[in-house]
């Protein structure tokens, strides 16, 4: 963290939620920034990709925001770890929105099914500490959403088959489908939580 951040970090929002598909379909999608767009709320565009990532130090340039409003910047990746599916990254998207560091852990959660954990401290808020509870509670409803995002890119063939996916890893997700046991239908939500996602 930069000297001139000390002091200015927020709260750490965390988001759990299962996923019926395989930890390592999972995995594929987060750790390739092409696919942010199709289920990372505010991301616009991907518009490069180092050829290492998610190698340490490694980063993405992106366009974030909502609406006609949007800004570029970029994001590095932290530290990873592939046998344990642990991605941390820096975000940036300066000057309005900030910086943050966000981890996503993907852990095998039973037969076919996967628990994704997101994590997200933000950094050189620039915004007061009267507004810290206020944005906690918007990142973790933005995260929510992206999790659900996500868990409907992989839990439908055809949310598969129409995402702008890489080859290999619509072929991981499209393979964490077959043969998966039925299962009863049970409350979705979020884990640890206290909204429960639709």
């Amino acid at each position: 963290m930069d000297p001139d951040d000390a002091g200015k970090t927020g709260p750490v929002a965390t988001i759990s939620i299962d996923i019926d598909a395989h930890a390592e379909a999972v995995w594929s999608v987060i750790a390739d920034p092409t696919t942010y767009p199709t289920w990372l709320v505010g991301t616009r565009r991907v518009l490069q990709v180092d050829p290492d990532f998610p190698a340490r130090g490694s980063r993405f340039r992106h366009e974030v925001g909502v609406g006609p409003f949007r800004l570029r910047d970029h994001s590095t990746v932290l530290d990873s770890h592939l046998r344990s599916r642990c991605l941390v990254l820096q975000v940036r998207a300066r000057p309005v929105i900030g910086a943050a560091r966000v981890e996503m852990t993907v852990l095998t959660a039973g037969v076919g099914c996967a628990r994704i954990t997101m994590r997200e401290q933000p950094r050189a808020m620039p915004f007061g500490p009267l507004l810290r509870p206020v944005a906690e509670h918007l990142i973790k409803a933005r995260n929510a959403r992206s999790l659900a995002n996500l868990r409907g890119l992989l839990e439908t063939p055809e949310a598969i088959r129409e995402a702008p996916l890489a080859d290999d890893v619509r072929r991981s997700a499209e393979r964490s489908l077959v043969g998966a046991p039925v299962r009863r239908p049970r409350r979705r939500g979020v884990v640890g939580g206290t909204r429960a996602i639709a």
